[in-house]
């Protein structure tokens, strides 16, 4: 039995986007608001929040969803 050959490599076009690593999906407790963003810090009791598009934002730390919250809280951001 001769080598195996490898599996072929799919085209760029193919592949799915990569996702920019520092980029999540927050959403408040309600679960109907929903942004992209880049988490920067904490200041104030606010996450500031940076969109994709590069505006910032600050969202109140109680109106994020609890696992929004618990994310937050293992960043060494402090």
């Amino acid at each position: 039995m001769g080598p195996v050959d490898p599996e072929p490599a799919m085209p760029d076009e193919l592949k799915p986007a990569a996702e920019e690593p520092d980029f999540r999906e927050f959403s408040d407790a309600s679960g109907k608001f929903r942004i992209r963003a880049q988490f920067l810090g904490v200041a104030d009791g606010k996450a500031k929040l940076k969109k994709e598009d590069g505006t910032e934002i600050e969202v109140a730390l109680e109106k994020l969803s609890d696992n929004d919250r618990a994310y937050i809280d293992l960043l060494p951001y402090q």
